[in-house]
């Protein structure tokens, strides 16, 4: 976490992958782990680009790191 890269282990069945999460305006506020299913061919770099597109996507999403502690109304 003190580099900001995310951490990629090959395991015998996929890629388990450790990544800072940021809120929207680029603030660190934990930890993502994302574990990957082997893929034929699937590289190092093909599950670095995935998770950075799945970080932007989500991270868009957290406003700040108090939102993911906010109670959620059952309507």
């Amino acid at each position: 976490m003190k580099t900001g890269a995310p951490f990629v282990e090959q395991e015998a069945e996929g890629f388990d992958v450790t990544a800072p999460l940021h809120d929207a305006t680029g603030k660190l506020i934990g930890g993502l782990g994302i574990d990957f299913k082997q893929q034929h061919g699937q590289t190092k770099a093909d599950v670095l680009k995935l998770t950075a597109a799945l970080l932007k996507e989500l991270e868009q999403q957290i406003p700040s790191k108090a939102f993911l502690f906010q109670s959620v109304s059952a309507d």
